[in-house]
Formats: structure tokens, sequence, C-alpha cells
């Protein structure tokens, strides 16, 4: 399976989280559930911002939109999203 790259941009609180604005990403695997296991290893706390502890759902107090060339921008609501390469999420 080849790695997807995907550019993550951060908006206010993850910036600070992730000590910078955005950077781009080799993934192992190919969900969103797979960014957040990576970012959380990368940026301890990040995994509580986005996912609910009881439920693995998304919470809803913060958003994540996903742009993807040829599709119109729009916010993802499950963890299990397939990501392409390329694409840019943007949490907020």
């Amino acid at each position: 399976m080849t790695m997807p790259k995907i550019k993550c941009s951060y908006g206010l609180h993850f910036s600070e989280i992730a000590k910078k604005f955005e950077e781009t990403i080799d993934l192992k695997g190919n969900r969103l559930s797979d960014l957040i296991d990576f970012l959380e290893e990368k940026y301890r706390g990040f995994k509580d911002e986005v996912i609910d502890a009881e439920t693995g759902d998304l919470l809803t107090r913060n958003g994540i939109l996903i742009e993807r060339e040829g599709e119109n921008t729009k916010g993802l609501h499950s963890s299990r999203a397939e990501l392409h390469s390329g694409d840019v999420l943007t949490f907020f």
C-alpha cells in the first residue's frame, strides 16, 4: 500500500498543540483515525481534542475540513473517513 501524503493545517488551539500551522505527513494507513493516532503520538493531547474517549466518535466542538482535488470542501464527520494522497485537512 502506498502511503498517502496528507497536508494538515492547524487553526486555533491545534496550532498551539502542534507548535506549527501546517505540515505534510506521509501517512501509514488511509483513514482519518490513522492520521489522528499518528498526530497523537507526535503531539500528546491532540486526540483528546477530536475524539470522544467514551464513544470513539469525532467531537462536535471542533471541526475537520477536507479539501480534495475535483471536489467541494466539506467537513469530516467520521474517523473512518478514507484519505487520499493530496488531501488537505484543516483542524479548527
